[in-house]
């Protein structure tokens, strides 16, 4: 029986899950095995995973959560910018539902700061006077019967201002080195405005493509009813001259649509950013911390600018996609 013990605890650490590190340790009655909680970016991602994106999140996984990332900024040296081009898919979010990860949401928020309330919303714990912005989404998210699927946020065009980026440029438009063959070596008249582009960050405009899937079942019917709601953004980076800064951008919301839509009638493109900006000035210009990022991972701080002061916009934990959008 004791070896057989012993033949079942080597087995279950040759398999043991990634991440969870084993030590030895004594006791009164002999040697034992000693477990430690796994860290990094594997716990995150097997904790995110098990906490449905943070929406069925205990008290103790969400401290956890928290825990795990903290341990990751605080370690994380400045990223390359440019490895936040690609496709990511929401793995966390610590606002009560995932559609905000939106930075359209971010915006509107920004948008009606200020705005307050008459009436409480039973069951979304808003009471009068609480932000108007609160309020209507406690009301979006009791709406009964519909379900959102995978969120995603697509990036691309960012370049790093720290990393020299190939700046393409249509046919005919592309400025001249002074050279009339192609064998002939540059003779240093080169205009550099658009390497001065690529490495300050004052243009050559990134995009964030903010994708939310939707679907409301139809009782009777096999199929739900579906739709895509996008949002997208403008990204610029912001320079900092620290050397361990979270990557900072500016996001400009440009337009909203709902795309591949079987809900409704097909909406043609709104233009959400000048919808904001009627609203409130500069409300359709958010600011976004990428505190975390690796090949697979990125964490995400919205702040929000409220009444004159910065807010926490909330946690956002993507993973990278290689998958077909």
């Amino acid at each position: 029986m004791l070896a057989y013990g012993f033949a079942s605890c080597e087995a279950w650490v040759a398999r043991r899950p990634p991440g969870v590190r084993i030590t030895s340790g004594r006791t009164a009655s002999g040697p034992l095995l000693l477990l430690e909680e796994a860290q990094g970016e594997d716990a995150l991602f097997r904790l995110c995973a098990a906490t449905d994106r943070g929406q069925r999140c205990t008290g103790a996984e969400r401290s956890r959560i928290a825990s795990l990332v903290r341990d990751l900024e605080s370690s994380a040296p400045r990223a390359d910018a440019t490895l936040l081009n690609g496709n990511w898919r929401l793995l966390y979010a610590s606002e009560p539902s995932v559609y905000r990860s939106s930075p359209f949401f971010w915006a509107f928020k920004q948008a009606l700061a200020g705005s307050a309330t008459p009436v409480a919303i039973p069951g979304g714990g808003v009471q009068p006077g609480d932000a108007l912005a609160e309020a209507i989404y406690a009301i979006t998210d009791g709406i009964p019967f519909y379900n959102l699927g995978a969120v995603y946020q697509i990036i691309s065009g960012v370049c790093g201002v720290d990393t020299m980026c190939e700046v393409e440029y249509e046919e005919g438009t592309a400025p001249s080195d002074g050279a009339v063959d192609a064998d002939e070596p540059s003779d240093g008249t080169s205009d550099r405005s658009a390497f001065a582009t690529a490495t300050s960050g004052s243009a050559g405009v990134g995009s964030l493509v903010s994708r939310v899937e939707l679907s409301v079942p139809l009782f009777g019917l096999l199929q739900p009813a579906k739709s895509i709601m996008t949002t997208t953004s403008t990204l610029v980076e912001v320079p900092s001259a620290e050397e361990a800064a979270p990557l900072e951008f500016t996001v400009g919301i440009e337009t909203t649509e709902a795309m591949e839509n079987t809900l409704t009638l097909p909406l043609p493109s709104f233009p959400s950013g000048n919808a904001l900006e009627l609203v409130a000035q500069g409300s359709s210009q958010v600011k976004m911390l990428t505190t975390f990022l690796s090949d697979e991972l990125r964490i995400a701080r919205p702040v929000l600018s409220l009444n004159g002061a910065e807010a926490d916009g909330g946690l956002f934990i993507y993973a990278r996609s290689r998958e077909a959008i």
